[in-house]
């Protein structure tokens, strides 16, 4: 799935979450993004934030986002530096179904090279297990 094809009440949501946090850059995963959402899937949004005082912010903006829609949203707050080196499986799902809703201008580059980097290392020892 693109930014293109995600419905427009999710652009919102992803947009007023980046405006409350400060989000470096707010990611649709799950069902949603790989466009197997059902009528009652929950929509995913990863908030990457550089400043730890903003995961407050991003509770705030989930609970406005969940009173104003049917669609229950999850958000899931993470520190730059850790969704940077794929340090969970969040991370790593966002690297490979994720779809990037709202990036300040360096954010989103600095995660696809680094993810391409981890994805590629991974696979390599995925395969030298298997041979």
């Amino acid at each position: 799935m693109t930014a293109q094809e995600v419905p427009d009440f999710i652009l919102e949501i992803a947009k007023r979450a980046a405006a409350a946090t400060g989000a470096r850059a707010v990611y649709l995963f799950g069902s949603h993004a790989r466009g197997e959402a059902r009528a009652d899937s929950d929509v995913d949004l990863l908030i990457v934030v550089d400043d730890l005082a903003n995961l407050r912010d991003t509770g705030i903006a989930a609970d406005r986002a969940n009173r104003d829609r049917t669609a229950h949203v999850d958000f899931i707050a993470m520190h730059e530096g850790h969704f940077k080196r794929c340090a969970s499986l969040i991370a790593l799902e966002v690297a490979r179904d994720g779809v990037i809703l709202y990036s300040q201008p360096d954010a989103a580059s600095s995660f696809q090279e680094t993810t391409s980097v981890f994805m590629r290392q991974f696979m390599n020892q995925l395969e030298a297990t298997r041979g």
